[in-house]
């Protein structure tokens, strides 16, 4: 059993990928930011498709499959109507992973995953509002 860090502490590392990774934002051009933010949360929310291919369930497959998709649509809407909504997909995608940890999947998780990306979605979603307000 391995004891490294993401096992051990996973929401302080979230918190830590969300300080360092989100700040970036103050620093891109405001069209570029909501871009980078919205190709991120399309690729981000595929994640969960990776874990049901390799458990080779159809159904899971479907769903997995079916939210990605939804997100990615849902980046692509905001991008193209009102980018700061983008932030909120970002917490919308830590309450899909919230609840995968209660169970709406019977995908087999890293025991960290979920906490720590749940963690970083609501985290980097506050964080691109707070910035895209203050820009």
């Amino acid at each position: 059993m391995s004891d490294h860090q993401l096992k051990k502490h996973p929401i302080p590392i979230a918190g830590l990928l969300a300080i360092i990774s989100v700040p970036l934002h103050f620093f891109l051009p405001q069209d570029a930011s909501f871009a980078v933010a919205a190709v991120l949360l399309a690729v981000i929310a595929g994640i969960y498709v990776g874990f049901a291919v390799v458990a080779d369930r159809i159904g899971q497959i479907v769903l997995q499959l079916s939210v990605a998709l939804a997100f990615a649509g849902f980046a692509v809407i905001a991008l193209l109507t009102n980018p700061v909504w983008i932030a909120a997909g970002y917490v919308a995608h830590g309450l899909w992973d919230a609840a995968h940890h209660f169970q709406l999947s019977d995908l087999k998780f890293p025991r960290w995953y979920i906490p720590m990306c749940a963690a970083y979605d609501i985290a980097a979603g506050i964080g691109l509002a707070l910035i895209w307000t203050i820009k």
